[in-house]
Formats: structure tokens, C-alpha cells, sequence
């Protein structure tokens, strides 16, 4: 069905037409199992526009190694799922689209590096959260550490959160936080964009539902 896929979608009164290119799904669980990874799915609007999206759950828990998987596996994510008619110049799926998103329960943590000893971080980000100090715990968001230095997702950009973390609450409405878990923007959305594409993508609002109990 997929490989014939050729949808019409609406918007604002202008017909567009897509076509599926590629979907492929890597995973990085321990011995390969699917239990973390990602899929890709490739599309073609109009036929002019090229569009990536790649779903991703990654290595869960805290500490520089677990961090360090993550990184690795969504570069290995990448390299998996290149679409088998891309020449040789794209290395991966976003090289080979003109927009490229990435979102997801990327499972990156909030992490302290050398301002708190680790035994402590939990107390000091849940007095963060009480004070709705969004900006000082952001700058301790391992995503934004990764992009900044490179370690994953080169080029690729995300808004910042600005709002509570969605991570790791009850199971009810609101934000009740697990005392014993560190809150961390775990569920991410992230783009990338082809040259001189820059300015053709512009976040709109960048939130989490406050009444979605999950």
C-alpha cells in the first residue's frame, strides 16, 4: 500500500499532493532489538518539496553513558535509513530532503555539568520546577549541550522550552513530578533545513498540553 502511497491533503483552499518516497526503521535497542530506534519516512509534496520526518525512542536513564548511546544512536539511526536511491553526496536522509524533522521521546536529561554534585542534582531541579526557573534548567538540558557541541543532529535546530518539564510525571492531569526522577525535557521536536532554506520555517508555539495525563 505504502509503495504506491499518493495522497491530496487541503490547505487554506490549495490542493497539494504527496507522495511517499522512502520509510525504513533502524534499531538500536541492546543486540538489535526494537525496542528503541527509529523510523524514517521520506515524502514528496508537489512534486517539488522533499520532507523528512524521523520518529525516534531512545536509551532512557541518566548518566554520561546513557548520553552518550543516544548520541550514537541516532547517528546510527541516520546511517540506517539513508534512502537506497540517494546518490552518494547525501550521506543521510536530511542532506537528501529540503526539511528534515526530528521529534519524539529522545529521552535527553536535564544534567548538571560540575555545578552540582550528582547525588544533589535531583533536589536542585525539582527547587527549579517549584520556582518555574525555566531558563537555568534549560541551560543544563542535555539536547541543547549535544547540539551546541556537536555531538549529534549537526545543523539541526529546536525551540527552546520554555515551560514545565514533561518529564517524569504521574499518571494524572498537571504536573505532579516523581520524586525520586530528575524532570527533563525528554519529548523533543527538532529541524533541519536545506541551504538557503533558513528562514522557510518559523515555530509558531512551542508547548506541552497541560491536560493530557499520559
Amino acid at each position: 500500500f505504502w509503495n504506491s502511497c499518493r495522497r491530496r491533503c487541503h490547505h487554506h483552499h490549495h490542493h497539494h499532493s504527496i507522495r511517499l518516497l522512502h520509510v525504513k526503521a533502524q534499531n538500536t535497542g541492546k543486540g538489535g532489538l526494537a525496542n528503541k530506534g527509529g523510523i524514517v519516512a521520506q515524502v514528496l509534496v508537489d512534486e517539488t518539496t522533499t520532507l523528512a520526518f524521523v520518529s525516534c525512542h531512545l536509551e532512557a536513564h541518566e548518566g554520561r553513558d546513557k548520553f552518550q548511546t543516544r548520541c550514537a544512536s541516532l547517528a546510527q539511526i541516520f546511517q540506517g535509513t539513508k534512502p537506497t536511491a540517494t546518490p552518494a553526496i547525501y550521506p543521510d536522509v536530511a542532506l537528501a530532503s529540503h526539511y528534515c524533522f526530528v521529534l519524539g521521546d529522545l529521552n535527553f536529561r536535564t544534567r548538571y555539568q560540575g555545578a552540582v554534585r550528582v547525588e544533589e542534582q535531583g533536589t536542585v531541579v525539582h527547587g527549579l520546577v517549584a520556582k518555574s526557573n525555566w531558563n537555568q534548567l534549560y541551560q543544563a538540558d542535555e539536547l541543547q549541550m549535544a547540539l551546541d557541541h556537536q555531538y549529534c543532529l549537526v545543523g539541526f535546530q529546536t525551540p527552546v522550552c520554555n515551560f514545565p518539564p514533561t518529564f517524569k510525571l504521574e499518571r494524572q492531569k498537571g504536573y505532579t513530578y516523581k520524586e525520586n526522577r530528575t524532570p527533563s525535557y525528554t519529548d523533543r521536536i527538532l529541524w533541519y533545513t536545506g541551504p538557503s532554506l533558513h528562514n522557510k520555517i518559523r515555530p509558531l508555539v512551542y508547548e506541552p498540553i497541560d491536560e493530557f495525563a499520559t
